[in-house]
């Protein structure tokens, strides 16, 4: 039996970014992505949809700032 997610990918990161007060802008800078990017991974809904931009979003979330 598999356990779905609360949230979806998109909702986890975007609750890390919310805790650290980033706006999309201030993570596009901070993680060198496009703002569309950024709005592309906030709605992700899977990992595989976001691929490794998802990684660099996250990584400089959890990593940085």
């Amino acid at each position: 039996m598999s356990s779905a997610l609360e949230d979806e990918l998109g909702d986890i990161l975007q609750k890390a970014r919310d805790g650290k007060s980033w706006s999309q802008e201030d993570l596009a800078i901070a993680a060198d992505l496009t703002l569309d990017e950024v709005r592309r991974i906030d709605g992700a809904r899977q990992l595989i949809l976001a691929g490794s931009l998802s990684f660099h979003y996250a990584n400089t979330l959890f990593f940085f700032g």
